[in-house]
């Protein structure tokens, strides 16, 4: 079997050209292949993808566990600065975890019946490109699109796709030259991270996305995001990591075994049926003690092997599309049954390195022994544990604040009755007394940040901290939710009003509050942001307090809590175009709880790199 972690066996393919794309980007777009005759084959197998041609340049690669056997999604790697891939959308009866269902999923084009759960990894350097042809398979029969009603789960086989995290173009590029935002393929050469498009069942979308040279090295993700139906594909199967390496030379702890954790929740109503999974099953998971379980790249509390002296990076993605997947992370020790047997004298230290893919640049590992975890959020550790048995749990989470200042103090829990509910084992730690090869190099590696902290060195320009001053009157952004009305500035997402603008280039301060009565992930595409201020109410104002300098972290989702105000400083640097601000628990995304954002000026154009 091949080794998740190595090269691919290389296959060459060709690709058309249209002579406006080959003179904005230099490479190809995918063209449109037929679907091979289906050939059954075993839906447990995560397929990995044999379309990389003969490597002439640098291919990016994760440096593999000593653990062969833990569940890892394929990896696909760059291959002369490009990932080529050529996907389709489907669906089958198949398994997740201990329920059944019809799931839709990704697979490749020559064996459409073997899904992706999760799908591939794509490892990237920066200034890459990735090249997705996405061919919608769904049947065109959609219940749920027979009479569609916008800001309601709807039309579900209908897609796209989001570039979570990554600093790109948010547009397409139109048939005549010129980029546009949303549409259908049909309209359009390629597309960039444009969420607005809309890939419909018999149809397909190219998609070229290009790295600028200085994006930040990190973990981000990829998933559908067509409004309507995005919580109910992505609780399925259709979400995948994205990671882009540091260089060489800036690498941190390059001899740590990357393990990627995506996890991702999967929903039953509860109704005795036998763990099956329904579409609908996913919008009414609200603060509802309904079955389900959170999966580790696809499977059910899996076990991982550590051998001593291998200190791990750990990269989480948190990929649930319902309040079920707001949770505290804690590793415990002991081989544990029950979250409730994790207490203070069991708790083990993980070390923070970054956040929502991008370092802590300047700074020094946070120690950490609960950890606040968002949907849509990405969180790197470093993980150095003794020979023994650990338990890794998502517990209640316990709210934003303890992403700032102590994140161990347990005093500021938030009400998250989905959370309560959703208490579990996510994996069991076996540390082995069986030596590490690179023990003494990666611990002097370790060391060495603990001391030191992350070197600067290299760091993108957009993440350069905020001078200088802001645009005056600050943007407010107000999340509400009441009878299962979910809005923002009490307007829902298609409002002409549902929209900001912006100028390219500039620099801005939002608010962020949230009158309801459960914590809403604000993300933002395209530019991430820092959190420069905690606020308390109290007789209708507002009293902040200053995050410190030490704390100051860049990242693109942050729970808010009720009535926790947040004040946030980003920029809008490099590319002009329309994207949007959302609550990233994806069933109230689809039904109204978004904004469109609109950058106006002459930015980069989709397929085109940074200067």
């Amino acid at each position: 079997m091949t080794d998740k972690y190595e090269s691919i066996t290389p296959e060459t393919t060709k690709f058309n050209l249209s002579r406006r794309l080959f003179l904005a980007t230099g490479v190809g777009t995918l063209a449109a292949l037929a679907i091979p005759n289906k050939a059954k084959a075993d839906p447990n197998n995560i397929a990995l993808i044999t379309d990389t041609s003969t490597n002439f340049g640098t291919t990016p690669t994760l440096t593999p566990p000593s653990d062969k056997t833990f569940p890892q999604p394929g990896i696909k790697a760059s291959d002369l600065g490009v990932i080529k891939a050529k996907w389709i959308v489907n669906q089958d009866n198949i398994p997740l975890g201990e329920y059944q269902g019809f799931i839709r999923f990704y697979a490749d084009t020559s064996a459409p019946d073997v899904p992706f759960i999760p799908a591939p990894t794509l490892c990237l350097n920066p200034g890459d490109i990735i090249e997705i042809n996405l061919q919608n398979t769904l049947l065109a029969d959609d219940k749920s699109c027979q009479n569609p009603v916008f800001n309601q789960p709807n039309c579900f086989n209908t897609t796209n796709l989001h570039f979570h995290g990554l600093h790109v173009s948010p547009l397409s590029m139109g048939k005549d030259g010129i980029p546009v935002s949303g549409g259908h393929p049909s309209d359009v050469e390629f597309s960039s991270d444009d969420v607005l498009m809309e890939i419909q069942p018999g149809e397909t979308n190219n998609y070229l996305v290009q790295l600028p040279k200085n994006h930040a090295p990190g973990t981000h993700w990829y998933h559908s995001h067509r409004h309507g139906s995005t919580a109910v594909q992505v609780s399925n199967a259709m979400a995948g990591a994205i990671i882009i390496k540091e260089p060489s030379d800036q690498a941190i702890c390059p001899d740590a075994p990357d393990v990627l954790w995506i996890l991702q929740d999967v929903l039953s109503d509860g109704r005795g049926q036998g763990g099956i999974i329904d579409d609908n099953d996913v919008y009414i998971q609200q603060g509802r003690n309904n079955e389900g379980e959170c999966l580790v790249n696809g499977k059910y509390q899996p076990t991982l092997t550590i051998q001593k002296g291998e200190i791990q990076r750990w990269r989480f993605v948190n990929a649930g599309s319902t309040p079920r997947t707001l949770m505290n992370l804690k590793l415990c020790k002991g081989t544990l049954k029950n979250v409730s047997d994790c207490d203070n004298n069991t708790l083990q230290t993980m070390y923070l390195i970054a956040r929502d893919g991008i370092n802590f640049y300047g700074k020094k590992p946070k120690s950490q022994t609960t950890h606040a975890f968002s949907p849509g959020n990405r969180s790197d550790f470093l993980v150095n544990l003794e020979p023994g048995n650990y338990t890794l749990i998502k517990d209640v989470y316990t709210g934003t604040k303890n992403v700032y200042g102590d994140a161990n103090d347990p005093s500021q829990a938030v009400n998250s009755n989905a959370s309560k509910f959703s208490k579990q084992v996510i994996a069991y730690i076996t540390v082995t007394n069986t030596p590490y090869s690179k023990a003494e190099a990666v611990k002097n590696q370790f060391d060495t940040l603990q001391a030191n902290g992350i070197p600067t060195t290299g760091m993108a320009n957009y993440l350069n901290p905020i001078t200088g001053p802001v645009i005056p009157n600050p943007k407010k952004v107000e999340f509400e939710a009441s009878r299962g009305v979910f809005t923002i500035d009490n307007i829902k997402f298609g409002d002409p009003n549902a929209k900001f603008t912006v100028a390219l280039n500039s620099q801005e301060e939002w608010i962020l509050d949230n009158t309801s009565g459960v914590t809403h992930p604000f993300h933002i595409h395209v530019n991430p942001f820092q959190v420069v201020a905690i606020g308390t109410k109290s007789g209708g104002t507002i009293t902040w307090k200053k995050v410190p300098e030490a704390d100051l972290i860049w990242q693109d989702t942050v729970g808010i809590d009720p009535n926790i105000p947040l004040k946030i400083q980003h920029r809008f640097d490099d590319y002009n175009g329309t994207y949007v601000l959302h609550c990233h628990i994806l069933i109230h995304e689809d039904q109204g709880m978004m904004y469109e954002v609109e950058v106006t000026g002459n930015g980069i154009p989709p397929g085109s790199t940074a200067a």
